[in-house]
């Protein structure tokens, strides 16, 4: 009878088995990091879109305090101002609304009083930067920010 030697080598399949699982978990790694760079490109990507959203409403409603028309109709449906607003090479498309504040029964909130009206001034802004258009999942984003604004500063 011959006695068979333990080589303490690895065969061929233990080789396979070991590169595959290697680079299973690397292939692992890399789609976790991927996600993790987009998600961080598109929270920063909104970070910027508020402080354009918060920018455009303290330019918006400062013009439109002393406009009569922002006053007296509601722009729900139509906006009372909206266009494009070009900030870092990215081109962000904006529309505001604004109507007026009432209460429960529907009566307009501070009408009794003269100049002291209230409006809910909402900003919409969507936006796709040119340098993210070819990636994967990366569609247009929209933000929008709100603000209740007086007729007149106390």
């Amino acid at each position: 009878m011959s006695r068979i030697r333990n080589r303490g080598g690895s065969t061929f399949a233990e080789m396979v088995l070991a590169i595959g699982l290697m680079a299973i978990v690397i292939l692992g790694i890399s789609l976790l990091s991927l996600t993790v760079i987009r998600a961080r490109n598109e929270n920063s990507d909104r970070v910027a879109a508020a402080t354009v959203a918060n920018t455009l409403l303290d330019r918006i409603v400062r013009e439109a305090r002393s406009d009569p028309n922002f006053w007296t109709g509601d722009h729900s449906i139509t906006p009372y101002a909206s266009g494009e607003e070009e900030v870092g090479g990215v081109v962000y498309t904006y529309s505001l609304r604004a109507r007026t504040v009432t209460d429960g029964v529907g009566d307009e909130i501070g009408n009794s009083l003269a100049n002291n009206r209230l409006k809910m001034v909402i900003i919409e802004i969507s936006w796709m930067g040119t340098e993210h258009q070819d990636r994967q999942g990366y569609g247009k984003l929209n933000f929008s920010a709100s603000r209740l604004v007086a007729e007149v500063i106390p």
